[in-house]
């Protein structure tokens, strides 16, 4: 007999990341446990809520956010 375990939902978080020098925009997405646990800044300014209800926009150079990203 096979069975199928599911794993938790994890929600995915989308952050709008604008860029003002460069007027570009780019969204990110990642899970909330990882962006929490890997960013404090988000750990403090969210405490107790659910980020997937939020709209995040952050304003700061696309190529350091996605180096950020990758990082996590």
């Amino acid at each position: 007999m096979i069975y199928f375990i599911s794993l938790k939902y994890r929600p995915e978080i989308v952050i709008h990341v604008c860029d003002e020098v460069k007027n570009t925009t780019r969204d990110f997405s990642c899970s909330q446990r990882l962006l929490v646990n890997k960013m404090g800044y988000f750990a403090e300014v969210t405490a107790g809520q659910k980020l997937d209800e939020m709209d995040i926009s952050v304003h700061c150079d696309i190529q350091i956010f996605d180096w950020l990203i990758k990082w996590m």
